[in-house]
């Protein structure tokens, strides 16, 4: 079982705030964590560890480079230079655009 899984697992208390339920999941090590340590960006909710802000900042293939957008396929953060747009819908007057890296053009 892989620490992401384990982590799923352990509902139950924010790990940052022992007073306080972990109520979202972080996309990123599978903590879940309070409303006060979940952060939300490039469409994905993470966790507010210095390691899971590092990661969403970062491009998977270019770690110089800043990310742009997250996979869903294969679960990483991109920059521009590796993500091609998948559609475009607009949901409560707010647009919304999905990417893949080029590596899952074939998912498409």
């Amino acid at each position: 079982m892989t620490t992401f899984q384990k982590n799923r697992l352990n509902k139950g208390k924010c790990p940052n705030h022992p007073d306080k339920r972990g109520m979202f999941p972080c996309a990123i090590c599978g903590r879940f964590v309070c409303p006060d340590c979940i952060l939300e960006d490039k469409g994905l909710k993470y966790c507010n560890n210095k390691k899971c802000r590092e990661e969403a900042d970062r491009c998977h293939n270019h770690p110089q480079k800043a990310s742009f957008s997250y996979c869903f396929v294969c679960e990483q953060f991109y920059c521009e230079d590796c993500l091609i747009e998948v559609r475009e819908e607009e949901i409560g007057g707010q647009k919304y655009i999905s990417y893949v890296c080029k590596n899952e053009k074939d998912y498409l």
